[in-house]
C-alpha cells in the first residue's frame, strides 16, 4: 500500500500538506531563531555602505588635489613659455636703419 502512495506522488502533496499544518507553528520560531544574524548581517552591511563612502569622499578629495596641482603647473609652465617667447622675439628682431 505505502508503496503504491510512494510511487504515485502522493509522497509529496503530504508533505507540502504537513509543511503547510507545521508553518504557522515553525514560521514565528523560525524567524524568531534568524532574527539575530539577520540584524548581525544588516549592521555588518551597512557599517561597510559608511566606510566605503568616507573612503571614496577620501579618494575624491585627494583627485581634486592632484588635478589642482596639475593645473597650477601647467599654468606656470605655459606663463614661462611665454615670457621666453617674448625675449626671445626682442633678441631675434633685426636692427633697423634708418639712415
Amino acid at each position: 500500500m505505502f508503496e503504491n502512495l510512494r510511487n504515485s506522488g502522493w509522497a509529496g502533496v503530504a508533505v507540502v500538506v504537513g509543511a503547510a499544518a507545521l508553518a504557522p507553528t515553525i514560521w514565528p520560531a523560525l524567524g524568531r531563531a534568524t532574527r539575530p544574524a539577520a540584524k548581525s548581517a544588516l549592521k555588518a552591511g551597512v557599517v561597510t555602505a559608511e566606510q566605503a563612502r568616507e573612503r571614496l569622499a577620501e579618494l575624491g578629495e585627494a583627485a581634486e588635489d592632484l588635478w589642482a596641482e596639475v593645473r597650477h603647473e601647467l599654468d606656470e609652465e605655459r606663463r614661462a613659455g611665454e615670457a621666453e617667447d617674448a625675449v626671445d622675439d626682442g633678441a631675434e628682431r633685426p636692427a633697423t636703419d634708418a639712415g
